[in-house]
């Protein structure tokens, strides 16, 4: 090949590679879209509550450890009722989309949330209620896995720091043996202030039994739909 044809056939080639798009462009474009995310019980005894789950940018935050818990936060985190976080979060510009499973997650069973993420909202948080406790709460905020992979990550057990962990009936709502059942909600007084890692369960109160959560109770597969 002459000199002439093979500087041509160069400049050709650089033409061409300046007009095609890079992997990060297509990672990008492709971002956008639906999500499926899997949630775990990995408790030996615990239920969780209605699982909320949230794509939004760096913006938004549902929960930030060493931190005042929200009032919303404080809700779902006391009496398993997490639609005040959710109408809040839907009102928020930097939340893209909000959905929620429905009923009991039992231990070793996995729920399925479908919804929307990418393009700009690249994080996902994932909150729920440990049932039965005063304020305990799982949670994770972690980024959405580039498009054609699959992430995993581990949430662990917070303590909500609103309500005394007095491990009564009258505190604790939901279905569980110790109170025969429905327990109630009637707020024991002003927790430890921030939320921080949980304590677990002590077995007294009308508790007859204890359980810690020193590593995680829930695990969290992400990938594109």
């Amino acid at each position: 090949m002459n000199t002439k044809r093979l500087l041509a056939l160069v400049l050709a080639l650089g033409l061409v590679a300046l007009t095609q798009p890079g992997s990060n462009d297509v990672a990008q474009a492709q971002a956008a879209g639906t999500y499926m995310i899997k949630v775990t019980n990995l408790t030996p005894g615990q239920m969780f509550t209605p699982i909320l789950a949230a794509t939004h940018n760096a913006d938004a935050s549902i929960f930030l450890a060493g931190t005042q818990a929200s009032s919303q936060l404080e809700t779902l985190a006391e009496e398993g009722n997490f639609m005040p976080l959710k109408m809040a979060l839907e009102g928020m510009s930097s939340v893209m989309a909000v959905q929620n499973s429905m009923g009991l997650t039992t231990p070793a069973v996995t729920k399925e949330i479908t919804i929307m993420g990418g393009g700009g909202y690249d994080r996902l948080s994932v909150v729920s209620m440990l049932i039965p406790t005063n304020d305990a709460f799982f949670g994770v905020d972690t980024s959405l896995p580039a498009y054609g992979e699959t992430k995993t990550v581990y949430a662990y057990a917070y303590d909500a720091g609103t309500e005394m962990n007095d491990e009564s009936c009258a505190s604790i709502p939901g279905p569980h043996a110790e109170c025969g059942g429905m327990g109630t909600h009637d707020a024991g007084g002003a927790g430890e202030g921030a939320i921080t890692i949980s304590n677990g369960v002590f077995g007294h109160g009308d508790f007859g039994r204890s359980a810690d959560w020193k590593n995680p109770v829930a695990r969290i597969t992400i990938y594109m739909n």
